[in-house]
């Protein structure tokens, strides 16, 4: 069976003690995989762990990144965190050299359980379909989402409207990216990490286009530039929705940030 490498972004003390930590002791305790953290407070992580040859982690500088970008003019009064540092998360992986599965989570997320034959089962039976990247709401397409733009008389009309300022797709527009998905961001499944360093060098693109910019027009809903990526990889992406009967189990949504039942 493939080893799985969960990952996720972990920023400032509070995130990562409160959620990833949590995260990290479930991966640990429930499964046999491993875990790719990126984080500027690896000192909380190693108190806790050591070192221990399940952990990965990469440290990271504030000062390296833009970590929130303005919104609406370099010296507005709003800004918006950035989201597309995510790539970071990707860095130390696409560096390993042995196959491996990638489950891409929020750091506030739980792992609620675990079947190491059943997950590995679905993953191969969805791998031999040819599918190789799961998220929830993959089946939504970006021509979708401009189709239904287009016919409001709304500049800010839906999620993603932002996305056709931000990389000036109102006048320059892309249709080579228009069969991307929109997949919610909270899970990614990477089944092939063959293609996850292509994957990687565009979402990497977004994050340095926008970070270069005086000021964006928000950078949430961060489905855009991980489907896009995902389209420009060659991945094959399966839908997984909100509900579905194996990963909805094991991953669930918030699932530290809200607490679970016996905690509220």
């Amino acid at each position: 069976m493939k080893p799985i490498y969960f990952t996720t972004l972990s920023l400032g003390e509070n995130y990562t003690r409160d959620y990833t930590c949590k995260l990290v002791d479930e991966v640990l305790t429930k499964t046999n995989h491993f875990f790719a953290i990126t984080t500027d407070c690896p000192s909380l992580i190693m108190e806790k762990y050591g070192t221990n040859n399940r952990i990965l982690m990469d440290v990271i500088s504030r000062d390296d990144f833009r970590i929130r970008l303005p919104i609406g003019s370099p010296d507005g009064p709003a800004s918006d965190f950035n989201f597309n540092m995510r790539y970071r998360c990707l860095e130390q992986l696409v560096k390993l050299e042995h196959d491996f599965n990638v489950i891409w989570t929020d750091c506030d997320n739980s792992l609620e359980w675990w079947d190491e034959n059943e997950i590995q089962g679905f993953f191969n039976t969805v791998l031999s379909q040819g599918y190789d990247f799961l998220a929830p709401r993959n089946e939504y397409k970006f021509k979708s989402f401009l189709a239904d733009y287009h016919s409001k008389n709304n500049p800010f009309h839906g999620i993603f409207w932002h996305k056709l300022f931000n990389y000036d797709l109102i006048n320059n527009p892309k249709p080579e990216w228009d069969d991307a998905s929109l997949p919610a961001e909270y899970m990614l499944v990477f089944l092939n990490s063959k293609k996850l360093k292509q994957f990687y060098v565009q979402f990497k693109w977004f994050h340095d286009y926008l970070s270069a910019l005086p000021f964006t027009q928000g950078t949430w809903a961060e489905g855009f530039e991980i489907g896009v990526s995902a389209l420009v990889a060659g991945y094959v992406p399966y839908e997984l929705g909100w509900n579905h009967h194996i990963m909805s189990r094991a991953i669930k949504a918030n699932g530290h940030k809200i607490g679970h039942p016996t905690e509220r």
